[in-house]
């Protein structure tokens, strides 16, 4: 009997489909199948459902193992999104001096959880007007730097669940 497969994994930027992440949904009789060890491959490395192209290397056990195939086999793996970590980077100027310029485009942030060596090439940051909630502008103190609206590069944001970290400008 060709088995049917299904999985879950969260996205790495890859179309491989390890046997971990695999478990056979057609048994019948109470049959114990299991996808032992191998890889096979998946139409898309992106967020969603997606099926599967290839069962490569993809090996079968259990108690009816041996009454299963992955010859004309079928299935998917459902690929959910990676956790990315974007923080502003900290910055300071001189009370009363013109510092840095933010908004939109801007390069200086850093970033963790990004897969397969992608990249993200800008953030806006927007910084606060008022340190420590006094209500006026341009003071000594800490502002916010928010981060926001990271785009370009080789990533898509609709792979990863972002997280944005706030830097502080010392005035």
């Amino acid at each position: 009997l060709p088995v049917v497969l299904s999985g879950t994994r969260a996205y790495d930027g890859t179309t491989n489909a390890a046997a971990a992440n695999f478990s056979v949904t057609n048994t019948v009789n109470g049959n114990t199948v299991t996808v032992t060890s191998g890889a096979g491959g998946l139409a898309s490395a992106n967020v969603g459902t997606n099926a599967i192209t290839s069962f490569g290397t993809l090996a079968l056990s259990g108690n009816a193992g041996t009454n299963y195939t992955l010859a004309g086999a079928s299935g998917s793996m459902v690929i959910t999104n990676t956790l990315l970590t974007i923080t502003a980077n900290n910055d300071s100027k001189v009370y009363g001096s013109v510092g840095s310029s933010y908004g939109a485009g801007l390069t200086n942030f850093t970033s963790s959880g990004l897969e397969n060596g992608e990249t993200i090439g800008t953030v806006t940051i927007t910084a606060g007007d008022t340190p420590s909630g006094t209500g006026a502008t341009d003071l000594v103190g800490n502002y916010d730097l928010t981060p926001s609206a990271a785009t370009g590069g080789t990533f898509s944001p609709t792979n990863y669940l972002i997280t944005y970290v706030n830097g502080t400008l010392t005035n």
